[in-house]
């Protein structure tokens, strides 16, 4: 079984924490040959060197994107639980891999935090399941952040608008009316947006 998508899909970056070299290798191939969306794939051993790698250039390029972390625990500075749920506080989905002592000891717990915690072994079944799960995870959180991004820029246009209208208020004593109806003619009759039209007023008045 295998999930490919198309070269224009979005990336999903995945960091893989496991103290065990051969473990970690055989996460990262199962991830690499069944899921092309799953790149950049990076490798951690440690907890700290997972919170240093999370969201760095090196394993999410753009800021927001969604990341997929897989912590098979445990790890070389700790069980990786606390890690788990500081992950997943930081936006990331997250795959916890415990032994069956460790989470009948409480880790399964972490569950109630949305982290999907398994108990070794592993059936490849049971990862293929998960993995689904956490796909539409982080396309649900990709549209989250999609969405923020577009309200955060709209906010900023309509920041610069306002100081615009505010300059024209002052130096040319218009009314706030006046000084919208001002903005809108020089973007219809320059064939500009109006963010642009506000930005040639700051220019102006602001240098």
């Amino acid at each position: 079984m295998s999930i490919h998508d198309d070269a224009s899909a979005a990336r999903i970056p995945v960091l893989v924490a496991s103290r065990r070299c051969h473990s970690a290798d055989a996460i990262m191939s199962y991830l690499s040959e069944n899921m092309d969306m799953l790149f950049p794939i990076v490798p951690a051993v440690s907890c700290a060197e997972a919170r240093r790698l999370y969201g760095s250039s090196e394993l999410a390029p753009e800021a927001g994107t969604p990341c997929i972390a897989v912590i098979n625990s445990p790890l070389c500075d700790g069980d990786g639980v606390a890690l788990a749920r500081e992950l997943t506080a930081r936006g990331a989905v997250v795959m916890l891999i415990v032994s069956a002592a460790l989470y009948s000891g409480g880790a399964r717990e972490a569950a109630r935090d949305g982290i999907f915690v398994l108990p070794r072994p592993v059936g490849e079944s049971e990862m293929w399941s998960v993995l689904w799960f956490m796909l539409a995870a982080c396309r649900r959180l990709s549209g989250v952040v999609d969405e923020r991004g577009r309200i955060e820029e709209k906010l900023d246009e309509l920041k610069i608008i306002d100081r615009a209208k505010w300059l024209l208020i002052d130096y040319l004593k218009m009314n706030e009316e006046q000084a919208h109806r001002y903005i809108a003619k020089q973007a219809m009759d320059l064939r500009i947006t109006r963010l642009e039209a506000a930005k040639n007023i700051l220019k102006t008045y602001l240098g």
